[in-house]
């Protein structure tokens, strides 16, 4: 292009300008005039005071700020409460406005307010903060929650309940009111003070047994008593027998066998528990432990009848009526002494005759054994046999026990009958006959004796009678070889019948069955007996049921979930058939239960002793036995009752819940494990809980008691997620966690500061700032705030950027050379800014990594079993500050290096070293880190040793058996080596008496409270403790008390202490180990060839 070009486009673009400039000089006089525009100012004077007319409001005012040469578009009201960070609470407020009421505060809490204006470039500064300002305390305003009442005796209630919600307490709870009364009724409340809001249960006494109570629970701060919960009602238990007897009892005989009572209920206070019944009682007064029970089932209204019949005829009775419940019998009525009517009386004894002439003879008898009745007199009366018109009769009195009859005919026979009188009639009428003149001799023996209708208890006797002896037959005598037959063996009187002159068959009642009987018979006059008949036939009667049950029952506990019963067989005699076919049934029921699983059976009939497999744990059963043969069982034995030992529970408990309460407590609740379930007394409960993928292990709280179902966890990380499990445990252990953990995440807050921050480029006038997330983010970072300033400038004249959550540097620019500025950031949640990170850079080119750490040491006076103290003194810092230290921890001696922590503050000198391992050695070493990087590490320190500690697990595998009947053997295994910590001196056997279980006697005793027995862990004070050295893994304990149980439980101690205690081991002394005591008199045998088959398990 030509020059002259170039200088013709260049006046052109001059030439432009010119007019431009023209055209603004004279037309800016007559443009609008726009001013500047700006933030609003901070509003001024900012006064918050109490609202009078309303508690839970405060009445705010301020001054209009000046609005930026903008219109104001409204105001928003943040405030601060109890030092919480700020929120907005009013977003929107009328730019005219300079006061404004703030409600929905809460009571008791503190607040401090501020207040800013927006326009339209944005919002403006914020007022000077309040007075921090406190509402004042009101009574809680919602009851507690989840109110549970449980009866746990017959005079006590357990009440469990959890505090308000947190945003109702309106002040510190300072504890509760519990108030209940009898339900349904309209009577005064009793009133409980519960002291402390920490206690939230409640064991109400001294109640009414077997009564239903309202129970309510209300809870109270300084300001006064806030609202009862909604009423529960529970009842106390039965737990107790009727301490009252019935009233109004009368009584009255009905006829000579029966008696009517009549009688009124106990008042209902006394009855304590279900009304299951009443009992009536009689026994003759010459016979008191003879008593006649006769069970009334309930009527709940009116009067109560019942009668006792076959009662003794004509005797005098006490007689008495009592009320029973389940746990057992009332006291009995006021006895009162009746006597059952009079009625005929039996035969009279004896009917003999004397003094046979032709014309008369003398009849002679006993008093009757059955008089039912005053005997007034006899009756007499005789007629020549088969005439009944030639009766004559006599009455006589009753001192007459003989009578002389004349006027008879000679050579005739006479029926002879003889009765006793009451006042009621004639009795039983005892007979013969007799010739006149010729005197009756003995008779002869029966002949021709013929069995038949063989069944297992009775048989058939026919024969023929043999000579009367010229007189009635007034008796038969059956007698009979009995199992062992021959001529030689003894003969038993099997039965016996009177009054039947003319039998010719008798039944012969009350046999054996399944054995081999041979029969005779003799029949007897007035004379005398006679002769015996030639025995009969060899016959067996028929089998039958076992009758009888084994005896001497006993059980004992042979394990947590077995039983071992004993009992002595049943003699051959009683088998009642083929010995081959008996055996026995054992069946088990757990007390409380109506239901028996199906029954064990036991083929040996010589079998003496049987154990009760997979039962449940710490469980009380009723154990019973029966014979049984090839045609059926016999009877049950009674039942004798015991329970098995305590285990851990076999599952957890139910029902649990988590509910975050704040940022750094979760409320977690629970039920009680089902008692099926719980397998012994449950001590408490143990929380697991751990933040979920941070905590590798679990940690554990320890909850005493069984009452006590929730638990506060306090302490807990922010806005983390946690999973809890709760586990319940007896004296013997835990038991299951509940499953799957429930997961709760706390609250969130405001966040920690950022970590590791770093400026790895530095120059004259700029700094690049690194930095990572908060190790405390506290929720969901929403961004980070830079603030930097010249370290030699006014505190607040910060220079602050804010960037997004996702940015982790920042570069500030413009700085002043060799200069030292103060940094500061800070994260942001939905809770408000954390707390800042500060450090301090210089805008230099000149540095370097730091010095290493000098003077590390670690005294041993600092040392302990588990941790230690670390000091050391800072290296140069290289011209960059030093931003953490790092500290190495090495196991000796063949450890490797591992890092404790890489965020040790830049000003710290010295650090706490945990978590180490008793009785170990370590060396350590430190480096620090600046923004040009790492320090090489320190010299490492001296060997420092941790000192020992008790040690962490008892002796395992601990079996103890019976050695001797007055020793045990108890058996172990050391601990493992890195749980010792510390040098082993041994282990310490603890041992004791157990007085509730005392062998074979007493097996079968009830136990009526099994939970007073292991109302605690049992303290080591009530054991007898003998020392073991550590190289030894068996001991035997001697000088025990034969027949009575112990418990064994072991620790291994050093110097320090001891480990925990190994699970209690139960074994019963009295019982050598047979098997062994047998292989040794085998050993010491000449021939012990002969004992090589002997079966072992006869032992």
């Amino acid at each position: 292009m030509s020059p002259a070009l170039n200088s013709l486009k260049d006046w052109s673009w001059m030439k432009y300008r010119l007019i431009f400039l023209c055209w603004f000089i004279f037309f800016f006089p007559l443009l609008p005039f726009f001013p500047h525009r700006e933030l609003p100012h901070s509003p001024q004077n900012l006064v918050a005071t109490l609202n009078s007319s309303y508690s839970r409001s405060v009445v705010l005012s301020w001054v209009r700020p000046f609005d930026g040469n903008s219109p104001v578009l409204y105001y928003v009201v943040e405030l601060s409460e109890n030092n919480s960070p700020w929120k907005v609470h009013l977003s929107n407020l009328d730019p005219k406005m300079t006061g404004v009421t703030v409600s929905g505060l809460t009571p008791a809490r503190t607040y401090q307010f501020r207040v800013c204006a927006v326009n339209q470039v944005g919002k403006g500064r914020y007022s000077t903060e309040t007075s921090r300002l406190m509402l004042p305390e009101e009574p809680p305003s919602a009851p507690p929650k989840n109110i549970v009442a449980s009866g746990r005796t017959n005079q006590s209630i357990m009440v469990q309940w959890q505090p308000p919600p947190e945003s109702e307490h309106n002040g510190v709870l300072h504890g509760y009111i519990l108030r209940y009364r009898l339900a349904g009724l309209p009577g005064e409340y009793q009133y409980k003070n519960i002291t402390s809001a920490e206690i939230n249960y409640c064991l109400v006494k001294e109640l009414i047994i077997w009564t239903q109570y309202e129970i309510q629970v209300a809870s109270y701060n300084g300001a006064g008593l806030g609202a009862f919960s909604r009423p529960v009602t529970e009842y106390t238990l039965q737990g107790a027998v009727p301490t009252a007897p019935p009233q109004n009892v009368q009584v009255e005989a009905v006829n000579s066998t029966t008696i009517q009572f009549l009688w009124n209920p106990p008042p209902q206070q006394f009855i304590n528990g279900i009304n299951q019944g009443y009992k009536l009682l009689a026994w003759p007064v010459d016979a008191p432990e003879s008593v006649t029970v006769v069970t009334i089932a309930p009527d709940f209204h009116g009067v109560h009848s019942g009668c006792i019949t076959n009662l003794r005829k004509f005797t005098s009775y006490y007689t008495s009526v009592l009320c029973f419940t389940t746990p057992g019998d009332g006291p009995r009525s006021p006895p009162q002494l009746l006597r059952t009517l009079e009625d005929k009386p039996g035969a009279v004894g004896h009917l003999s005759f004397t003094e046979i002439l032709d014309t008369s003879l003398k009849v002679s008898w006993q008093e009757p054994v059955e008089k039912n009745g005053i005997i007034t007199g006899y009756q007499i009366s005789w007629e020549v046999y088969g005439r009944n018109e030639s009766r004559l009769a006599r009455t006589l009195s009753n001192s007459t026990l003989e009578y002389k009859i004349t006027g008879l005919s000679s050579l005739t026979t006479y029926t002879i009958e003889v009765a006793a009188v009451t006042a009621q009639g004639s009795g039983w009428v005892t007979s013969s006959t007799i010739s006149s003149g010729v005197p009756p001799e003995l008779p002869g023996a029966p002949t021709n004796l013929v069995i038949s209708n063989i069944s297992p208890r009775s048989a058939t006797l026919q024969f023929r009678p043999g000579y009367d002896g010229k007189t009635s037959i007034s008796k038969w005598i059956v007698e009979g070889q009995v199992g062992v037959l021959g001529d030689e063996e003894e003969w038993v009187t099997l039965h016996e019948v009177e009054n039947e002159p003319d039998a010719q068959m008798l039944e012969v009642p009350n046999l054996t069955p399944y054995t081999h009987y041979r029969f005779r018979m003799r029949q007897v006059n007035v004379v005398g007996p006679s002769p015996l008949s030639q025995p009969s036939r060899v016959i067996q009667t028929l089998q039958a049921p076992p009758d009888v049950a084994p005896g001497s029952v006993t059980v004992r506990t042979a394990s947590e979930t077995s039983l071992w019963l004993r009992w002595v067989p049943l003699p051959d005699t009683q088998y009642n058939g083929n010995p081959e076919s008996v055996g026995y049934r054992i069946r088990a029921r757990r007390v409380g239960r109506p239901a028996a699983g199906p029954p064990k059976v036991l083929a040996d009939r010589l079998a003496r002793e049987c154990t009760l497999e997979e039962l449940q744990e710490w469980t009380e059963y009723e154990l019973q036995i029966q014979a049984f043969n090839a045609i059926g069982a016999g009877p049950w034995s009674e039942a004798v009752r015991g329970r098995t030992r305590e285990s851990v529970p076999s599952a957890p408990p139910e029902n649990v819940s988590a509910e975050a309460v704040s940022s750094t407590q979760i409320l977690l609740t629970w039920a009680a494990v089902p008692e099926s379930e719980q397998n012994g007394l449950i001590l408490g409960y143990k929380i697991l809980y751990k933040a979920k993928d941070l905590d590798s292990e679990p940690k554990s709280q320890t909850v005493r008691g069984n009452h006590t179902q929730s638990v506060l966890l306090s302490g807990l990380r922010k806005f983390v997620l946690y999973e809890l499990q709760v586990l319940a445990f007896t004296r013997i252990g835990d038991g299951v966690p509940s499953s799957p953990a429930v997961t709760e995440r706390t609250k969130d807050d405001a966040p920690g500061p950022p970590v590791r921050l770093v400026f790895p480029e530095v120059r004259l006038t700029s700094v690049r700032i690194v930095w990572q997330p908060p190790e405390e983010p506290n929720g969901i970072i929403l961004g980070y705030q830079v603030a930097y300033r010249l370290a030699s400038s006014s505190p607040n004249k910060f220079t602050t950027v804010e960037v997004g959550s996702t940015v982790r540097q920042f570069t500030a620019t413009d700085l002043s050379p060799e200069s030292a500025y103060i940094f500061r950031t800070s994260a942001k949640t939905r809770q408000g800014w954390g707390e800042p990170l500060e450090a301090t850079v210089i805008t230099t080119e000149k540095r370097e990594r730091p010095a290493p750490p000098r003077q590390v040491l670690a005294p041993q006076g600092d040392v302990s079993s588990r941790s230690l103290v670390l000091s050391w003194l800072p290296g140069s810092d290289g011209s960059s500050p030093i931003r953490y230290f790092t500290v190495q921890v090495r196991e000796l001696p063949h450890g490797a290096w591992q890092t404790y922590s890489s965020s040790i503050s830049h000003e710290a000198t010295s650090c706490i070293i945990e978590s180490l391992n008793p009785f170990t050695s370590y060396k350590l070493r430190v480096k620090a880190t600046n923004d040009i990087g790492d320090s090489d590490f320190s010299e490492e320190t001296e060997a420092v040793t941790t000192l020992q500690d008790v040690p962490d697990e008892p002796p395992s595998s601990v079996l103890v058996t019976p050695h001797t009947t007055s020793s045990v053997l108890v058996q172990w295994q050391p601990p493992k080596a890195e749980s010792l910590n510390g040098l082993l001196l041994g282990y310490r056997i603890y041992y004791r008496e157990l007085d509730y279980d005392t062998g074979p006697g007493t097996e079968s005793k009830t136990i009526q409270n099994p939970s007073a027995l292991r109302a605690e862990l049992t303290p080591q004070s009530s054991f007898k403790t003998v020392n073991s050295s550590s190289a030894l893994t068996t001991y035997e304990l001697t000088q025990l008390k034969k027949y009575k149980r112990y418990e064994v439980l072991m620790t291994a101690y050093n110097v320090i202490g001891e480990s925990p205690t190994s699970t209690p081991v139960e074994v019963f002394v009295g019982e050598a180990a047979c098997c062994s005591i047998l292989q040794m008199m085998i050993n010491n045998c000449p021939g012990k060839g002969l004992f090589e088959k002997f079966p072992s398990h006869h032992c």
